[in-house]
């Protein structure tokens, strides 16, 4: 607002993905999809190979409105050498309606 930026701008700026194809036309339908904590539990971005569930595995449990998964990983990073560990998933699996999000921010900003 005090740049001049109108809701639509903000929209069409933050809430539609740049490497659509065609920016500002198509919403960003690649976000991550976290679990009640905020962990990564699926994504088809291909900048995090590896994060999350499969396609598949996600097919599987993306309507859990209650409960917990487990996935077991094995990290090669640090020194040492490879370690495995899990990862407890706690659903709901949901994102947020940013839009409506920013919306009422907006509409909240615009009134002080």
């Amino acid at each position: 607002m005090a740049f001049g930026m109108t809701f639509g701008s903000l929209r069409s700026t933050v809430l539609f993905s740049p490497d659509s194809g065609s920016a500002g036309t198509e919403p960003a339908t690649s976000e991550p999809i976290p679990d009640r904590h905020g962990r990564i539990v699926f994504t088809c971005s291909k900048g995090l190979p590896g994060v999350g569930f499969s396609r598949a595995e996600w097919n599987e449990i993306r309507e859990m409105k209650s409960g917990t998964v487990e996935r077991k990983v094995t990290e090669d990073f640090l020194p040492g050498g490879p370690r495995e560990r899990t990862i407890d998933y706690e659903a709901p699996f949901d994102r947020c309606d940013r839009e409506q999000d920013y919306a009422t921010v907006w509409k909240e900003f615009e009134s002080r």
